[in-house]
């Protein structure tokens, strides 16, 4: 987080789960960070390691396997196996260390022994050379792993925006980023058979560009997968807070909800439950660090705004950065340039009650940076997680009962939506085979959708606000 320098300088099943901590979550008990930082959440509780070898500005992940043991690491250039030694052909990986969000490692779907790495560029190169993935298989070299794909580009240019949910069906995965100079999410869905390069596209939420400094900022999904949070770390006048729904069947991102702004948000968060947001902003040089908290239950949007709950206000110029879930069903806190982090001990719980603790673990010799490892935060769940009536429609929602009327159908050339004064429609075209055709986000009150190019023949319409939808077929003559 080079902006926050300047400042300063100045193959498992898919799984059912509910209740307790996830079993998945065990592939986060090894955390390495920073400056020969680490944690080890093992025991259930974090203990201190100084094992790692490794320096991490921002770029960075770690992962272990299904029982929780340590697997291998990367700084998004090395990568390092559980020896702390240098993995086979584990160099040279293309990236950029200071990118927010720069190093992710997933399992590819159905093995044991293969993993993606993925990679990211930063702001200072205007993200020019985008996200690249590499594979690793640790059948080899005795179990100790090697890289055997390295620098496979997936797209470009991108933000410093990058992370993973799983599908609907908990096993397959989808990698999602931004498309810079753009609102354009980008969601590549990755199966047992490798990662499908053709993307869904979703374009909704603020349009960043140059001017400001879009690239840089946190992307992070709630647990469960319904919610996306996205944060812009801009100074001047003011950073951007997004939340939106997500459709973990599909891959589509709807209905944006604009939050209260504050100064370079960074760090995001949901809890365990994904009923809380946690989202930090600030940075040191006489801006003051805060984590605020909203409360997610209602689905309403005036009353999400309104449940804004200060939970750290601070001037110090060693600011809490980013917020990690942990495995302990705990969020922690980076604290730059300090031997210690913070900790959010009860989040799930509502203002004051979630107990924050500024200095809550010594890291002995180690020493923060901004960032901790990033993970797919639906294995931090304590939600059932499988649901085929969900992964067969998208999320669960209630029906909107012809609220909203769509004439003329069949149609030529335009179909109008009559809401009612529903606000925030997300509309959605599918053709019978299921392929994304059409997507896009309405505020205006009775609008209509441009449906000339389509061929003749049947669609799928999916009208979507808050946690309601309603499906028609239309007719294209």
């Amino acid at each position: 987080m080079k902006k926050c320098l300047i400042c300063f300088m100045f193959f498992t099943l898919p799984f059912v789960f509910s209740g307790q901590i996830n079993p998945e979550a065990k592939r986060a008990n090894h955390w390495y960070f920073g400056y020969k930082a680490g944690i080890d959440f093992s025991s259930g509780v974090p203990v201190v390691d100084t094992s790692s070898q490794m320096y991490m500005q921002e770029t960075g992940s770690t992962i272990s396997d299904e029982n929780g043991n340590l697997l291998f690491y990367t700084n998004g250039d090395t990568i390092w196996n559980k020896n702390h030694l240098i993995m086979a052909n584990g160099t040279g990986l293309i990236n950029c260390k200071s990118s927010s969000q720069g190093g992710l490692i997933v399992r590819k779907p159905s093995s044991l022994n293969l993993f993606y790495i993925f990679t990211n560029d930063c702001e200072e190169n205007n993200c020019m050379s985008g996200v690249h993935y590499s594979i690793i298989d640790m059948n080899l070299n005795a179990g100790l792993g090697a890289v055997t794909v390295k620098n496979v580009l997936l797209y470009a240019p991108s933000t410093e925006k990058l992370t993973s949910v799983y599908h609907c069906n908990n096993n397959d995965i989808w990698i999602v980023g931004q498309t810079r100079n753009s609102n354009q999410f980008r969601c590549y869905l990755l199966t047992s058979l490798g990662i499908n390069t053709t993307p869904v596209l979703t374009n909704i939420g603020y349009i960043h560009n140059d001017d400001t400094t879009p690239a840089v900022g946190v992307i992070d999904f709630s647990p469960d997968k319904q919610k996306l949070a996205v944060v812009y770390s801009i100074y001047n006048p003011h950073g951007i807070e997004e939340l939106y729904d997500f459709d973990a069947s599909t891959g589509l991102i709807s209905n944006l909800l604009v939050l209260p702004p504050d100064t370079s948000e960074y760090g995001v968060a949901f809890s365990s439950d994904s009923q809380k947001l946690y989202i930090g902003s600030g940075g040191g040089g006489g801006i003051a660090n805060k984590i605020y908290q909203y409360d997610l239950s209602s689905n309403s949007s005036s009353t999400i705004i309104s449940s804004k709950t200060l939970i750290l206000y601070s001037t110090s110029n060693w600011p809490t950065i980013d917020l990690q879930n942990g495995s302990d069903g705990k969020i922690y806190g980076t604290r730059f340039c300090l031997d210690s982090v913070s900790v959010i001990n009860n989040p799930n719980l509502s203002g004051s009650a979630c107990n924050y603790n500024n200095a809550a673990l010594s890291l002995k010799t180690g020493i923060c940076h901004e960032n901790f490892p990033r993970y797919s935060e639906s294995i931090f769940s304590t939600t059932t997680l499988t649901d085929s009536a969900t992964c067969a429609t998208g999320i669960k929602n209630e029906l909107l009962n012809g609220e909203i009327t769509v004439f003329p159908n069949p149609t030529i050339d335009y179909f109008y939506v009559n809401n009612n004064g529903i606000e925030n429609i997300f509309i959605n075209i599918k053709d019978l085979f299921g392929n994304n055709i059409y997507a896009n986000n309405y505020t205006e009150v009775n609008f209509r959708v441009d449906v000339r190019d389509l061929k003749k023949g049947i669609y799928i319409v999916n009208i979507k606000s808050g946690n309601k939808q309603q499906t028609i077929k239309l007719i294209k003559s």
